[in-house]
């Protein structure tokens, strides 16, 4: 170990974040005290009920939204499954032509896949060497039979901000054709025209909450086909018994989360800045893959040395990082995003991820750069 310092210091935020001590006592309280099944007809099921429904306005008015009605999901993967299925199997008599781009995450990329194996047509967008998805492509894509586009708010990869606001202004003037945002890494670190989303993907565990739980945000007008069938819960979009402490936990952590979002947006900047500069001035060690519009991530190649090792040579010395996402950091291809950028497989596969939240602190990031010099200078190539 470098020194003595013990204390380890979390870099991994877009993998998953430490929930909030308020969101983990509130679980514990509701799921203790309201444990009736807010389905049933008795008066502790009304109760539940109701409280069920305000944890759907809170969740609404957080991200202020007008038109729009919650579904509780598992999580976003399923979310995402039952935006791009559920939509498009109901509407497939307009069209089936789907459009995404070539950096989603794979709960996109793999449904979609899924689909074309069931006389959809899909057709993938690249993004270009800046990691972002150009409005011209998308217009090249859309064709009569095109009924959704599904395009992420932030790159899980590089944390490259995509131009949602652009691409969601333009389809206004194409009322069959809906727009869904994979909005897992944006929400809370940018701010998003959500009203003008038609179906929106939320991760609970990623802004402070718990896993196994996530939303799909669905303008009121628009109707999916339901992957699977049951008693009806969610307006019969996802049956299962609800769980009221996991949705009353969801709008704690999504109204503290949207609430301070310029705030927090400011002191995680002022934190990871050094580091980004740090990082651009070793040109000759690192190539930097990411861009300071978005400071909750930065993603960096490694030129001469491998990244498995040098992340695993940080956890040693309990700094936690990621060689690319964690849904598919055991594959040994490389960045998908970073391949999709242009970006030679050596790059891609010498890719680390650094991201960060408001728990993390300038002198993390300094004793960062003292471990990572001491890396640079002792791991061989």
């Amino acid at each position: 170990m470098v020194g003595d310092n013990n204390k380890v210091i979390y870099f991994d935020h877009a993998a998953t974040t430490s929930p909030m001590p308020e969101v983990v006592s509130l679980y514990t309280e509701v799921a203790t005290k309201y444990y009736a099944n807010s389905s049933s007809a008795h008066k502790l099921g009304l109760d539940n009920s109701r409280l069920l429904n305000k944890a759907r306005e809170d969740i609404l008015k957080a991200f202020n939204l007008h038109n729009h009605e919650v579904i509780f999901t598992s999580g976003a993967t399923e979310a995402n499954n039952l935006a791009l299925k559920g939509y498009m199997e109901r509407y497939q008599n307009r069209g089936k032509h789907l459009i995404i781009s070539n950096i989603e995450h794979p709960s996109i990329l793999n449904t979609a896949d899924h689909l074309s194996k069931y006389g959809y047509d899909v057709t993938i967008v690249p993004v270009s060497s800046d990691g972002k998805v150009k409005l011209e492509n998308i217009k090249k894509a859309i064709r009569e039979d095109t009924v959704l586009i599904s395009i992420m708010g932030i790159n899980n990869e590089t944390g490259i901000i995509q131009p949602i606001h652009e691409i969601a202004t333009f389809i206004k003037q194409f009322p069959k054709i809906a727009l869904h945002v994979d909005a897992v890494q944006a929400v809370g670190k940018i701010n998003l025209p959500y009203n003008d989303i038609d179906l929106i993907t939320v991760s609970l565990h990623k802004i402070g909450g718990l896993k196994g739980t996530g939303l799909l945000l669905k303008k009121k007008n628009i109707e999916l086909t339901a992957m699977n069938d049951g008693g009806g819960q969610e307006k019969g979009y996802r049956s299962g018994t609800n769980d009221l402490a996991m949705a009353m936990t969801d709008a704690i952590a999504i109204k503290n989360t949207l609430t301070y979002i310029e705030q927090n947006k400011e002191y995680v900047a002022s934190v990871t800045k050094p580091l980004y500069d740090y990082f651009l001035s070793k040109k000759d060690d690192v190539v930097v893959n990411s861009t300071f519009d978005n400071p909750y991530t930065i993603n960096i190649s490694l030129l001469h040395k491998k990244a498995s090792v040098f992340a695993e040579f940080l956890s040693v010395n309990n700094i936690m990082v990621s060689t690319h996402s964690a849904c598919s950091s055991k594959l040994d291809i490389g960045s998908p995003t970073l391949l999709a950028m242009g970006k030679n497989p050596t790059l891609a596969k010498n890719s680390m991820r650094l991201s960060f939240s408001i728990t993390n602190t300038k002198e993390e990031v300094a004793r960062f750069i003292e471990v990572f010099e001491y890396g640079l200078k002792e791991i061989r190539g």
